[in-house]
């Protein structure tokens, strides 16, 4: 993954247009150090792996958000022709 496409991955909304009132306090490509769950297809993501992380706080409450390398690579496709999110997502996942 080169600079550009973690610029895509970083700038793709996370919850789509979503009115809530969160705030991200940091938004970053890393490399894991155990094991996370994907927020968007749910599956273990396993230490070592090169992924999206978004902490947020809301409500009171602070919390990392993780997409695994394979829903990272369904985000560059729906930066691209803005459907494939679902579909990349689901049959690899």
């Amino acid at each position: 993954m080169n600079i550009l496409q973690a610029a895509d991955i970083l700038a793709w909304n996370l919850w789509g247009n979503d009115d809530t009132d969160y705030r991200v306090l940091r938004n970053v490509m890393l490399t894991t150090r155990c094991r996370h769950d994907c927020a968007i297809c749910l599956q273990a993501i396993t230490a070592g792996s090169r992924v999206r992380a978004s902490t947020e706080a809301y409500d009171g409450a602070c919390k990392t958000f993780y997409v695994c390398p394979t829903c990272c690579e369904a985000i560059l496709l729906d930066q691209r022709d803005g459907d494939c999110l679902h579909i990349a997502a689901g049959k690899a996942c």
